[in-house]
């Protein structure tokens, strides 16, 4: 949430040739050239994938979407060849990284710039699929939220965070503009020293109801990966939002550590239209109000993450709702758990 729909296009702009537009996720690789569109509707692309693949981006499309995805161009014209021309005239591309690093038509250095979204996510050979395409190249993240998923140990550290600590080419964008500054000053104190500043108001991100950060005890020992008990007192909230409140449910999201729970919330929640997802997964999504479920009564390793748990308080505009068993946060031997007790309560929110 920080404005980053304002910087990529002032980048692009400023390139002075080519741009390839990279990141782990599509979700990513679409919202870069929504920005684009948004600063400019005018603004052509080549996104490498299909129309059906990207709805959100391809509706913001005025022109024929066919001429601005690779799979449709080629059924368009019924040629390969249409795609390879294409790909190596457009002024600017967009692709995820793994499709940036195998497709044929991308040589090394036919870019002026890569600008690479969501990078501390990215292993360092995803990252040189990219930027090796490219004269320059620009990293975008975060390397206090999630890092490479990876079994190979040396493979963990990304990019990113190498030549953040390797550089003097580093600038910090401190000013969010998605959350509630009440919501905001959770993640400010756990984890990045209070260097964030708030580009909204509260008045312009008023919770529904209540304060922006509740705080909802459930006393249920579990210690598995799905928590019904847990999963209830979310679904009571959901219909409390949706149905006695008349709050649209896609503005609404849940997320958990575990799959497992995850799986028994959409099962309880079918056809709700409330987004529930792992936090791996909702990286880089933000809804209204978010619910996060933390299933287990013992805190570990997994759950209370310090990545994992920053992108899970993050993703809230206007509410945030932590649903866990009353004791979880004090039971942990993670020392900064007081500090994150200890800022709800200050904020008067517990």
């Amino acid at each position: 949430g920080t404005g980053k729909t304002r910087i990529i296009p002032e980048i692009v702009r400023c390139a002075g040739g080519r741009v390839l537009l990279g990141a782990f996720t599509n979700t990513a690789v679409d919202k870069m050239l929504m920005a684009l569109l948004e600063h400019d509707p005018t603004t052509h692309f080549l996104r490498v994938g299909r129309a059906s693949d990207s709805p959100e981006l391809a509706g913001k499309i005025s022109g024929d979407p066919a001429d601005f995805f690779t799979h449709d161009l080629a059924r368009k014209y019924g040629s390969v060849r249409a795609v390879r021309d294409a790909l190596q005239q457009a002024a600017i591309v967009g692709a995820t990284a793994h499709r940036a690093s195998t497709i044929p038509y991308l040589r090394s250095g036919a870019f002026e710039m890569a600008i690479v979204d969501e990078a501390a996510q990215l292993t360092e050979p995803l990252t040189l699929g990219l930027i090796l395409r490219a004269r320059r190249f620009v990293l975008i993240g975060d390397d206090r939220q999630l890092p490479p998923v990876v079994r190979a140990r040396e493979l963990g550290q990304s990019m990113f965070e190498r030549l953040k600590g390797e550089t003097q080419n580093v600038t910090l964008i401190e000013t969010q503009y998605r959350m509630h500054p009440g919501i905001m000053e959770v993640s400010n104190r756990l984890f990045y020293d209070g260097r964030l500043r708030s580009g909204v108001g509260a008045d312009e991100r008023t919770p529904p109801d209540g304060a922006p950060v509740v705080f909802i005890p459930v006393e249920s020992d579990r210690d598995g990966r799905s928590n019904p008990d847990e999963a209830r007192a979310v679904v009571e909230l959901v219909r409390s939002f949706t149905r006695d409140r008349g709050i649209d449910p896609e503005s609404i999201g849940i997320v958990s550590p575990f799959r497992a729970q995850v799986v028994l919330l959409r099962q309880m929640l079918p056809g709700s239209g409330v987004t529930i997802d792992t936090v791996e997964r909702f990286q880089g999504g933000e809804r209204d109000i978010m619910i996060l479920s933390f299933v287990r009564s013992r805190g570990t390793g997994f759950v209370f993450d310090d990545r994992r748990l920053n992108v899970a308080i993050t993703r809230a505009r206007r509410k945030l709702i932590l649903v866990a068993h009353p004791e979880l946060f004090q039971r942990s031997r993670y020392a900064w758990i007081c500090t994150f007790t200890e800022t709800l309560k200050t904020a008067g929110t517990i």
